[in-house]
């Protein structure tokens, strides 16, 4: 199973802080991304375009003033190297898929072709199949990935909306070599693309399955061999109550399941999650903590927290004045189901104190200046391959290799991207038409 994930960051400023005292674990966890983790095809042309700007105001320095120029911050532009690790994931992926189904591959396209007389053997070559919304408008991004893989590691691309797969596409089974296990059925779409990987851009929003036919889509894809990114383990990360349990329960969540035991790695992760607080009252053992008393909190204190529901990708967050009237006001008397909903499916989150600086944006053909109003997010990318397996007995940190016992075939970071927006906006992204595309400055 492959994971193409986005750890989205901001750095938390304390009110005591000095100048100078910034530290590694003021950067938390905004939130985990799993499908809605975009624009790792568009960040490296980002660097590129803020790196012509830099060259272009070296050239005209020699015309501006003294107090100009020191206010001028100079630094190196790093580049992302997301453009080109996602998609050498995607190949790792397909090749695993190959090394993986090599006893029967050769079996099933002889038997596809004796049952489809119409197709070639040569023609059933692996594709990475990309699933996408319906009228997707962030195509740029995907392109720009899907090209490198194909220019970078040859492998083919296809993208279809769910529609387009549940009319399409054929599970086929095969029978097992002798000797071999049986192995879930190839997927054929269309009677020609043989899907090694099946990578979702869609399908983490309950908008993604408006039918019957879209939840059947999704069904025989994960019924087939092909390469799930992600899968629905890896998928599970993205959820805010997984989140939640990264800190308030590191000893079984972070350092029993994630990191093998290792008490010392737990804590360095735990420090960079921000306090979150469940909301359903039978999580809490006696004694334990109290939700009630937490939300009463965020009526009194809403630019201190959040509320967050089970849902990836931005423009889900209830904050201020909002957040307020859905605590307050929703009551189990009068409104029980929303009561319900919100302690069951909602969590709190303590807001992050972030820094706000003057900044310029392009927006919609616009330069905006924006004085004191402008916060970024830093999200890294990370790309994990694996068989699912896990063994509780591996040393946590010790690089995991195929065909080693930790059953990982390729762990590794894959860039970054920067979002910038105003700070007065508390939620909203890049295709919301609020946030804009950034890259980070390295500055001594």
């Amino acid at each position: 199973m492959l994971g193409i994930l986005r750890t989205d960051y901001m750095r938390a400023v304390p009110a005591a802080a000095q100048p100078g005292a910034e530290t590694a674990e003021q950067w938390k966890n905004v939130e985990v991304n799993t499908i809605s983790c975009s624009f790792a095809g568009l960040s490296p042309l980002v660097g590129d375009f803020h790196q012509y700007l830099q060259q272009h105001q070296r050239l005209v320095t020699q015309t501006r003033s003294a107090d100009e120029l020191s206010r001028t911050i100079t630094g190196n532009i790093e580049r992302s190297t997301s453009g080109v690790d996602v998609p050498a994931a995607l190949a790792a992926a397909v090749a695993a898929w190959r090394a993986q189904l090599a006893a029967h591959y050769g079996r099933f396209c002889e038997d596809y072709s004796r049952a489809h007389p119409g197709v070639n053997p040569t023609q059933l070559q692996p594709v990475v199949l990309v699933v996408v919304q319906e009228n997707e408008r962030n195509t740029g991004d995907q392109y720009k990935l899907l090209f490198e893989l194909l220019r970078a590691h040859d492998i083919r691309s296809i993208r279809r909306t769910h529609a387009q797969v549940h009319d399409a596409l054929e599970l086929v089974d095969v029978a097992a070599a002798p000797g071999a296990d049986r192995v879930p059925p190839f997927a054929v779409l269309e009677g020609q693309y043989l899907c090694a990987v099946v990578y979702y851009r869609s399908a983490y929003v309950p908008e993604d399955y408006p039918t019957e036919a879209t939840w059947r889509a999704r069904l025989l894809l994960e019924r087939s061999n092909a390469v799930k990114c992600p899968s629905v383990p890896y998928h599970l990360l993205t959820f805010k109550k997984i989140q939640q349990l990264l800190f308030s329960d590191p000893e079984r969540v972070l350092r029993d399941l994630g990191l093998g035991g290792d008490a010392a790695a737990a804590a360095l992760v735990q420090q960079h999650f921000m306090p979150q607080y469940s909301l359903n009252r039978h999580e809490y053992a006696a004694g334990a903590g109290d939700p009630e008393a937490y939300i009463q909190q965020a009526i009194a204190a809403p630019d201190d927290y959040v509320l967050k529901p089970q849902l990836e990708g931005g423009g889900n967050l209830i904050a201020g004045a909002e957040m307020v009237a859905l605590l307050a006001q929703t009551t189990e008397t009068d409104h029980p189901a929303l009561y319900h909903k919100i302690r069951q499916e909602y969590i709190l989150m303590r807001r992050i104190n972030f820094p706000v600086v003057t900044g310029v944006v392009f927006r919609h053909g616009e330069i905006h200046v924006l004085q004191q109003n402008l916060c970024s997010e830093l999200g890294v990318y990370g790309t994990i391959l694996s068989d699912g397996r896990y063994d509780a007995s591996h040393n946590a940190g010790q690089q995991q290799e195929q065909g080693g016992s930790h059953h990982h075939y390729h762990n590794a970071v894959a860039g970054y991207i920067v979002r910038s927006k105003p700070a007065d906006v508390a939620d909203g992204g890049v295709m919301a038409g609020v946030a804009c595309l950034d890259c980070a400055l390295l500055v001594d």
